[in-house]
Order: C-alpha cells, then structure tokens, then sequence
C-alpha cells in the first residue's frame, strides 16, 4: 500500500503508511496516545478501502484492526463513560463513541464476521444497552444474497442486503466501520444525507426480507417495521413520499428528481466458487525445483533440467513402457504423431450398403439370396436338354451321349 493518499473518499489527506508512523514513533511526534491511536484507525481506513472488499487481503485487515481494537478498548468499568444517555424529550438517541466514531440507535455497521473475515455482517443498531459492556450493541442482521438459499434464476439489486429476523448482542470492539442501508423506494431517488452518509462509505440497498426458516422472501410493504422503535414517529412509514408523514433518514435527491434504479445482477451461485481471491499476495518469480516426471527419468535416465528432482519408478511401472530392442532404452515421444491417419470416404452409397446388410441377414436366416442363382443353381445341363429334343424329332431312340461328344453329335444330326 502506497504511502501517497490519492483516494479522495477518505477522511484525511495525509500521506498514511506503517513506514509513516515508524518514523513518526521514532521522531517522538506523538504526544499523547490519542494522537498515535487516530493514525492507525486511518491507517484501518486507508487498507480497507485500498484492498477491495471480498478478498484475502481486505479480510485481514479487518481481522487486524478487530484485534487492535479488542487490546486498546477501554475497560469494562470505564466503557460506560463514553455511553451517552439521551433526554426523553429531545430527537436524540443514546450514542457511544468509540475510536473518534460516535454510533447511535438506527445506524448500520460492519459487524465482524469471524467465519468469513472478507465478508463482514450488515447490521443495524436497534438499542445500546450501558449495563452490559461486553453484550452493549443489540443488533439486527442483513444478509447477503450468498447467505440466503434462492433458485438459481433469481436477480439481485446491486449491493441487496435483505433483512431477517436474527438479533445479537455484541461489543463495541467488533464494529468494523459505520456503513449505510436505504430502503429501495428512498435509493432509487436519492443518497443519504450527511452525518447519516457520506460518499465512500459502504452503501447497501434493501428491500425484501428473508426468512431461514422457510428459505422464503417477502417484499416489505410496511418500512416503518424496519425503524427502532425509539425512532418511530405517528403517522407515515418513515418514507416521506409525497409530503405525508415524516422521513426517516433523509436524502439528497438527484437532479430533476431523477429516479435511478440499480443494476440487477444473477445468483452469485452462478459464479461458481473461485476461492478468496489474493491480491498483492504473489510469490517469487522463479519457482523452486520441481519434480521431473518424464518417462526418461522415471527409467533411470539422465534429467534435461538442471534444477529438477530425479524420481526413480518402479520396475513394475516402468515394464508397460516400450524399448528399443538395440539399446534396451524407453521408446519416448514428445508429442504425437505428425502424420495422423485420415478418415477414409465412404466408397458406396447407403442404400447399397443398406442392401448388403439385407443380403447378409437373409444368409444367416439360410433363405435364398438372389432368385436367379438358385434357378441357375438347378438348371440341367445342356446335353440332357439335346438329347430330349432328339428324341421328340427322331423318335424315342435311346442315344448315349457322351458329356464330351454330345455337342459334336447333335451337329451331324441335324
């Protein structure tokens, strides 16, 4: 990560790096704590939007930064001081502030997700609790369209967040960073106004439910159900459309009172599973030595690879192989064979070949195949036809013919 801070989405300008606060450690520039503990919750910001969010990286910073929160927070007995009460009478909530960020009732975070670090938890504040340091957030989830079962034909609203009915209590130490979520009729025409929002920080889009129970989704038409109740006001779901009710979280609006809807996007199942991806994380360019295993060294031969590995096969692998009958060496090719043997064109018509085929089966049945051969097959010689024609002319005279002369003799007779 560079030292340079050209991402004009962050919240300073300095130059931010581990290098940076080194020096500065070195140089005795802080001069107190707070100092030395805001540069490196800049220096979490920084890596956070520096590394983009799904990856290797990105979810060591965030198991980074939960640790140095959890060995810096504050004690059980102090954490208190830092809670806020609200007056009953006023629009204000109870607010904590921890680390330079104050997070009051109503307010979505980044929840630490310890089974899946690059994937951090959507929540939303529902009520801070001053009695119970280590369970002081109660918070509400929003899951992700990876973390609902759906049907693979099912669309999502770019960065979709759907909400469920599961709540957990958590520490300060595990919020990741404030983010926001904005009911789809409010996104499609507008942003967050500030302190509720600011651009680059994450920004989320709801606008159905999801129930594990059911594995089922349901649009939400009442908005107000989704508010606190300590933030709930009669009259209105909170939307402020059309000057009725009042608005909850409220927005800037685009140019013209656009409206702009999200891209959709399939099921991320679709994608298959790529792994984590790793950026920045690459190995040397040189590997190290490798295993040579080609049928010449695996007969014992010498290696063509200076920084290869020699693995002997066994005999009995190695007997399946051909050899030369000069040199009792393996017969080792390359590649295939340049001349390849080629199709050959059929040299009869499929009719004919059709025929064939009838022909054959009609000799195996023992059925005669061609008519004309079988009466060929019984006709009498030609001498026994001449001799009965004789006899019909000349009389019944017994002739003896001879197979060899009765040719000769039937000239003469006539």
């Amino acid at each position: 990560m560079p030292e340079e801070t050209s991402n004009k989405t962050l919240s300073f300008s300095d130059p931010m790096s581990v290098s940076v606060i080194e020096n500065k450690l070195k140089a005795q520039v802080y001069t107190s704590l707070v100092e030395f503990d805001k540069d490196i919750s800049r220096l979490f910001e920084k890596a956070r939007k520096w590394h983009e969010e799904g990856t290797y990286p990105y979810g060591r910073v965030l198991v980074l930064q939960c640790l140095w929160q959890s060995l810096t927070s504050p004690k059980a007995e102090d954490m208190q001081l830092d809670v806020t009460a609200s007056n009953l009478t006023s629009d204000s909530t109870e607010s904590i502030t921890f680390k330079g960020i104050t997070y009051r009732a109503g307010d979505w975070v980044h929840l630490s997700n310890k089974d899946v670090p690059p994937k951090p938890i959507v929540a939303q504040i529902q009520r801070i609790d001053k009695s119970d340091p280590a369970k002081m957030l109660a918070l509400t989830w929003y899951s992700r369209p990876e973390q609902t079962i759906h049907n693979a034909t099912r669309s999502f609203w770019e960065r979709e967040v759907f909400k469920t009915n599961f709540t957990s209590s958590n520490s300060i130490q595990e919020i990741i960073e404030p983010v926001a979520c904005q009911f789809f009729p409010k996104h499609i025409r507008g942003r967050p106004s500030p302190p509720m929002w600011y651009p680059g920080r994450p920004l989320y889009v709801c606008e159905s439910r999801y129930d594990s129970g059911s594995k089922t989704f349901s649009r939400i038409k009442n908005w107000s159900s989704c508010i606190p109740d300590g933030l709930r006001k009669g009259g209105g779901d909170g939307l402020g459309v059309g000057g009725s009710g009042w608005e909850y979280m409220p927005i800037l609006k685009f140019d013209n009172n656009h409206t702009v809807v999200p891209r959709k996007h399939p099921s991320p199942f679709l994608k298959g599973v790529a792994g984590i991806k790793k950026r920045g994380h690459g190995g040397p360019s040189t590997s190290g030595p490798q295993k040579d295993r080609s049928v010449i060294t695996a007969a014992g031969g010498p290696t063509v690879i200076p920084t290869s590995m020699i693995e002997i096969l066994p005999e009995a692998t190695v007997k399946h192989f051909d050899r030369d009958p000069d040199t009792n060496q393996l017969l080792w090719f390359s590649g295939a064979p340049i001349e390849t043997p080629r199709a050959r064109h059929l040299k009869h018509s499929l009719d004919y070949l059709y025929f064939l085929s009838q022909q054959q089966e009609k000799r195996h049945r023992g059925e005669d195949v061609d008519e004309r051969k079988r009466k060929a097959a019984i006709a009498p010689p030609i001498s026994v036809e001449l001799a009965k024609l004789h006899n019909e002319v000349f009389g019944a005279t017994t002739i003896q013919l001879s197979p060899t002369s009765a040719h000769d003799d039937v000239e003469m007779s006539s």
